[in-house]
């Protein structure tokens, strides 16, 4: 399986699931994923005009774009996923997560979508990093018990 592909898949996917003028909304690690596989020109492509991490201290409102919203399930990037759905930047919002959720954060994201403007959401499998077409990360801390060596 050739993991660059994949990611890639996934970010096509997402951006040729959205017609009109869009904006890619990122947390930290999402913008590494997706910026090892593609390049701005190739998202430029796919009309993603806009750029933005999640946690952007200032971001103006653009009515007139619709979102696409790629995060890690993080409880920080939920926290702040709700903020933006109750007051939103954006005309529309596609949400996209890069593993799984649980229902209750589907309920507690549905409760903060007071204006409905979240037209989907969707679990995709890309929570690592695509180094080579073979070989990827997940980025996790290292086990001292799997990395020590027996005596």
């Amino acid at each position: 399986m050739d993991v660059i592909h994949a990611v890639q898949r996934y970010v096509a996917r997402m951006t040729e699931g959205v017609s009109g003028m869009k904006a890619l909304l990122l947390d930290k690690e999402t913008t590494v994923m997706v910026s090892m596989v593609c390049s701005r020109s190739q998202v430029l492509e796919k009309e993603v005009f806009l750029f933005q991490r999640l946690d952007a201290q200032r971001r103006g409102q653009m009515l007139h774009m619709k979102a696409i919203v790629f995060l890690r399930p993080t409880h920080e990037n939920l926290k702040l996923l709700q903020e933006e759905l109750r007051e939103p930047k954006f005309g529309e919002y596609h949400l996209f997560f890069s593993n799984v959720l649980k229902d209750d954060v589907v309920r507690s994201l549905a409760q903060a979508d007071q204006f409905e403007l979240v037209r989907q959401l969707r679990e995709l499998y890309a929570d690592f990093f695509a180094l080579t077409p073979s070989s990827f990360s997940l980025s996790l801390p290292q086990n001292s018990a799997l990395t020590t060596p027996l005596a």
